[in-house]
């Protein structure tokens, strides 16, 4: 399914004529797709099979750890527990929150949520965002 394809069909369940295009001019098309991508950030929001990844995350050289800009949430895996924490974003940096700061000590194992374009996820996220 494209982003075209769930567009339509929430201009049809609108009542709504099917476009050709995602063409912003169209007004009807502009509220769909508000729709869609509020619906989507919704469903990324959570964990799934398909948007976590787990990733080894090393500082940089002045030992902040930059954060990808498809990562949503971070949630720092530790070997003694069965338990995940989730760590805050500031400007892009991961924050420590043992030291209240953006400095880190070495590599840390994460488990990131991802921003997915709708092409990117599975037809069932995709069906579930449409209808």
């Amino acid at each position: 399914m494209t982003e075209l394809d769930a567009v339509n069909l929430v201009l049809e369940a609108l009542g709504e004529s099917p476009v050709a295009s995602t063409d912003l001019r169209h007004p009807t098309v502009a509220l769909a797709l508000r729709h869609i991508r509020r619906l989507q950030e919704a469903l990324l929001a959570e964990s799934w099979y398909f948007n976590t990844v787990k990733a080894t995350l090393t500082p940089d050289v002045n030992s902040k750890i930059v954060l990808p800009a498809s990562y949503l949430s971070v949630s720092k895996i530790s070997p003694l527990s069965a338990w995940a924490t989730q760590l805050p974003i500031r400007s892009g940096y991961l924050l420590n929150i043992d030291t209240n700061s953006l400095v880190w000590g070495g590599p840390i194992v994460v488990s990131a949520k991802l921003d997915l374009s709708f092409s990117d996820l599975p037809v069932a996220a995709q069906q579930a965002i449409a209808y």
